[in-house]
């Protein structure tokens, strides 16, 4: 796989942790596995590599079990994304 499909690829996995965090207002491990199909381990290595890149984006809720957006989330996504990432990702 090339160098700049890989980032794409990491790019909508970032863009669909923060839709979910910011519409729905928390994303866990079990939606990004029944999203991307993946094991519990690789959505959390998902999380932890968004994390690395946007530390101050989102703040574990232990009692919620999941991210939720922090009170200073800086957004990646923009809104004429929406439609191309959900087309990429099914």
């Amino acid at each position: 796989m090339r160098v700049g499909m890989v980032r794409d690829h990491t790019n909508v996995r970032y863009r669909i942790i923060e839709l979910l965090s910011y519409w729905e207002g928390l994303v866990n491990t079990t939606q990004l596995m029944q999203h991307f199909s993946v094991s519990r381990t690789q959505a959390q290595k998902y999380f932890k590599s968004y994390q690395a890149d946007y530390p101050d984006n989102l703040i574990y809720d232990n009692s919620l079990k999941g991210f939720r957006p922090s009170g200073d989330v800086h957004l990646t996504l923009h809104k004429q994304e929406c439609g191309r990432i959900f087309r990429l990702v099914k």
